[in-house]
């Protein structure tokens, strides 16, 4: 390693969660860094896909609680790879064929305004609730919410 890559290793770990050393990686995670609102340590991790994403998500809040359970919410689609066809709403064409699911995914109810008559606030209380009563907020180690599919 060269003495200019030992000397920005400092800078790497503080400002990367994966530290991919290509110089335009480090550039995108510095300014992203500062762009971010808030005065404390950022740290940021770049993906090729949203499957990757999603992946490194949910890797990332498990080793921080310590706690496996994922939450997600209805109608969304997440990707393809193993874990997001359990994480998928639809079983029918995804999952069909592909052996087990992963396991610890909790599933709670999107808002839909035009259909269900509540406002964003109340809708979050009542996915909030029900996560708590079904999977025990002290069991989940995050809550994923993407687009409807």
């Amino acid at each position: 390693m060269q003495r200019e890559d030992l000397a920005r290793r400092p800078f790497l770990r503080r400002h990367l969660l994966v530290v991919d050393e290509h110089e335009l990686y480090v550039e995108v995670a510095r300014r992203l860094g500062e762009l971010t609102p808030g005065d404390f340590a950022k740290k940021s991790v770049l993906s090729s896909t949203g499957v990757e994403a999603i992946e490194n998500a949910v890797k990332i809040a498990r080793a921080y609680t310590r706690r496996n359970g994922i939450a997600v919410v209805d109608h969304a689609y997440h990707g393809r790879t193993n874990l997001a066809l359990g994480l998928n709403y639809k079983a029918v064409p995804y999952t069909v064929g592909a052996g087990p699911r992963p396991g610890d995914i909790h599933r709670t109810s999107n808002s839909y305004p035009f259909r269900d008559g509540l406002d964003g606030v109340t809708a979050a209380r009542k996915a909030i609730a029900y996560l708590e009563k079904t999977a025990g907020a002290e069991n989940l180690a995050c809550l994923l919410i993407e687009r409807d599919c």
